[in-house]
């Protein structure tokens, strides 16, 4: 694993800490999303690679992207338990291998309710980024696949560089 690429999912959420002041609880629950990334990643080389992190970092990471877009409590509650029980549905039909079902719902239910200017990484991440992710898991063992690997974490690298972009633009509108 790339240590510059793991470690990178990182700073949307520490440049958000430190420069974030006026920015919404939704930057910081989309910062935190992506650092769940991170998280899912270091378990996963921790387990030596392992399919089983997804299943655990990805519904927490949806979760928190959908959240951050909604108001209502109730809303809120209901994504919740919707994702679980996505979680559980995935679990029994991908185990032992790579998660996919929480990718391909998840991510259109998050470019459906993104808003605002967090929309755009959120189509670079969950848009490009779940179709190279499902590229990528479709050519397990293949020739092709390290590039869908470099196309996938390209897909990622480049959400986060938007939204750190994109939170020193309205850091400058709200502060200014």
């Amino acid at each position: 694993m790339s240590e510059a690429v793991h470690l990178s999912a990182l700073l949307p959420l520490a440049l958000l800490v430190f420069f974030g002041k006026g920015l919404g609880g939704a930057w910081r629950l989309v910062g935190l999303a992506f650092a769940v990334s991170w998280a899912g990643d270091s378990f996963a080389y921790l387990l030596g690679g392992s399919w089983v992190a997804s299943y655990f970092w990805l519904p927490v990471q949806v979760a928190l992207v959908l959240v951050a877009f909604q108001d209502d409590p109730l809303y809120k509650a209901m994504i919740v338990m919707g994702v679980a029980l996505l979680a559980v549905s995935s679990a029994q039909i991908s185990a032992p291998g790579p998660e996919w079902l929480i990718t391909l719902v998840g991510s259109i239910a998050v470019m459906a309710v993104a808003k605002g200017v967090l929309a755009w990484p959120m189509m670079v991440y969950f848009g490009i980024g779940s179709i190279a992710y499902l590229v990528m898991i479709a050519r397990i063992g293949t020739e092709g696949f390290h590039a869908s690997w470099l196309w996938y974490q390209g897909s990622r690298e480049m959400a986060f560089a938007l939204f750190i972009v994109l939170l020193f633009h309205e850091r400058k509108r709200v502060t200014t």
